[in-house]
């Protein structure tokens, strides 16, 4: 990650999350409301990843 610089934050940790969270599929994205909760999990590329996230995300910001 310190390498590729992306533009997005990215959990690093010692213990195996893929497998607490039954990762089924790379890439997996895992959106955390404010209250440190799953509240939505996408797993594989998409065409439109902004406009598919966004929807998820204003309903968060809502909350």
């Amino acid at each position: 990650m310190e390498k590729l610089k992306p533009g997005y934050s990215s959990l690093l940790a010692g213990r195996d999350l893929a497998g607490e969270h039954k990762v089924t599929g790379y890439p997996t994205l895992f959106i955390v409301d404010k209250k440190g909760n799953v509240a939505d999990v996408h797993v594989r590329y998409s065409k439109s990843p902004a406009a598919d996230l966004s929807k998820k995300l204003d309903t968060l910001i809502e909350l």
